[in-house]
């Protein structure tokens, strides 16, 4: 029970407690920084995504500048390759418009029977001619009997990369320019 007499000590004790617990309130809501939690919130920026490829080579907009045509979502595949008794698989994009159909194709030293290789093309009935200064070994063939039909091949470390055009019609080295541009956006995201 409370009688007036106790009330003067009660209102001196609330008034020494409510500086402490008000400091400890202050405390507790701003919690100092500690490595684990700098480090966690570093970890909070997740870095940028990975691009995926063959089809995230590029999108729209540089198929378009680069094609001068919209070419439209990529359809993604795989393709099995033999030539010169090498073997190997490749994932694969193509693209289509009225006129003209890209398909891009790359293989690591995984996608290879035997162990990576990198092969000029055959260049049956077409013109051979190499690319210098795209990457370590870069070929162009292009055959102009029916429509215009165009190949880029390019090595680069272990990683084989080929550019195929089919167009109504063209220039070889209209289309080898081409060819170029897309191999260059797909070696900057490797």
């Amino acid at each position: 029970m409370t009688t007036t007499r106790n009330r003067p000590w009660l209102a001196l004790a609330l008034l020494t407690v409510l500086p402490v617990l008000a400091a400890c309130s202050a405390d507790s809501t701003e919690a100092p920084e500690s490595p684990d939690t700098i480090e966690s919130s570093d970890e909070a920026a997740s870095p940028p995504a990975a691009v995926e490829l063959p089809c995230g080579a590029a999108d729209a907009a540089e198929l378009e500048a680069v094609f001068g045509a919209g070419l439209g979502d990529g359809r993604i595949g795989t393709v099995n390759v033999t030539e010169n008794e090498v073997t190997w698989n490749a994932d694969s994009c193509t693209w289509e418009a009225e006129s003209v159909e890209v398909q891009l194709r790359i293989s690591d030293a995984d996608d290879f029977a035997a162990g990576f290789a990198c092969l000029e093309p055959l260049a049956i009935g077409s013109d051979l001619e190499v690319v210098a200064g795209l990457s370590d070994q870069a070929w162009w063939q292009f055959s102009g009997s029916s429509g215009a039909e165009g190949e880029l091949r390019l090595c680069t470390g272990d990683t084989l990369v080929e550019v195929l055009i089919e167009a109504e019609s063209g220039d070889s080295a209209v289309l080898r320019d081409q060819a170029v541009e897309l191999a260059e956006l797909v070696i900057s995201k490797l």
